[in-house]
């Protein structure tokens, strides 16, 4: 087999694999409690996905209004963002019907699924850190008291409100971003995530607009902020995250009660045949996740396609220091 056969086959599994991922991730992120940042993060893909936020809401938007056209689009990863965008995207609007219906008929199977899924990454990424030191024990315990405490949050009332769906937009695409803490979960802390699923189900064009709008501008403050901390502090900020993945479990744990006030408690299981079918979906989510990390796909890696964005991008950096 040519090079250039090899190089072409490995595009097409590159572009499969993102598009798998973005499904994933899409899924994730219409169900509170789980991060689109955890299926990013156990990928592989979270670094490069960081720096092409930052791309397309910093340099990218620059070249533009300086009538740099070619260069902007030549700087822009299509064959990243293309493939991981159509995943999330056919994810939220063609399965967003379906997941509500299983969270409504089916939550303690849905959430065993997904805590299987969510402890496995927990488990995968900690084997990334090469050694323990007690700076990075610290930082994971922080990092999971912090989150425990804020999935228990009891939620407020929400609004409509333009003001209102756009700074929830700023505040879910955050945590979204972050693997671990859930964009849709802080969305029903604010008492917004009904009022969001409504609009992406009924293609509110308007409100989606503004809240798209707030999530634009989250990301672009925060990303500078995470992409400049994993570059310094790689080790420690992922000792964090993995806390932060750990203390979401207190989220999703698949037995759950709500009072008459809506309230939702944590209990112990009941010692019945869907105990049994609970575990098993659990297990299964933990599999799946020491499937992908032996297929070699929940590995940190560089994509091929975006090789040589990260490098023009470490060479605007490096002008724009000098200047």
């Amino acid at each position: 087999m040519s090079t250039h056969a090899t190089h072409e086959s490995n595009s097409d599994k590159s572009r499969i694999r993102l598009f798998f991922t973005g499904v994933t991730m899409g899924i994730a992120d219409l169900i509170p409690g789980v991060s689109g940042g955890t299926i990013a993060f156990l990928f592989g893909i979270y670094d490069e996905l960081l720096y092409s936020i930052k791309l397309m809401t910093g340099h990218v938007p620059k070249l533009l209004l300086g009538g740099k056209f070619k260069q902007a689009f030549g700087l822009i990863p299509f064959g990243f963002l293309l493939p991981l965008g159509l995943g999330i995207a056919i994810a939220i609007f063609g399965l967003v019907h379906i997941v509500s219906y299983l969270l409504e008929t089916q939550p303690m199977l849905v959430w065993s699924l997904f805590f299987g899924l969510v402890l496995g990454s927990a488990y995968v990424v900690s084997r990334r850190i090469t050694a323990w030191t007690l700076n990075r024990t610290l930082l994971l315990v922080i990092g999971f008291v912090l989150t425990f405490i804020v999935v228990g949050l009891p939620a407020i009332g929400g609004s409509a409100a333009p003001l209102a769906v756009f700074g929830t937009g700023v505040i879910a695409i955050t945590a979204m971003i972050l693997p671990g803490i859930s964009g849709s979960l802080i969305m029903v802390l604010l008492g917004q995530y009904e009022i969001i699923i409504k609009a992406v189900a009924d293609r509110d064009a308007v409100l989606l607009a503004i809240f798209a709008a707030g999530a634009i501008i989250g990301l672009a403050l925060f990303v500078r902020l995470l992409t400049w901390l994993l570059k310094h502090y790689h080790f420690a900020v992922i000792a964090f995250l993995i806390g932060v993945m750990a203390g979401s479990l207190r989220k999703i744990w698949p037995w759950q009660s709500t009072d008459t006030s809506g309230t939702t408690a944590n209990v112990l299981p009941a010692l019945d045949l869907s105990l049994l079918w609970t575990i098993l979906l659990g297990l299964v989510g933990f599999a799946i996740v020491l499937m992908l990390e032996r297929r070699g796909v929940a590995t940190e890696h560089t994509d091929i396609h975006t090789q040589d964005f990260e490098k023009e991008f470490e060479e605007l950096e490096s002008s724009k220091s000098s200047k």
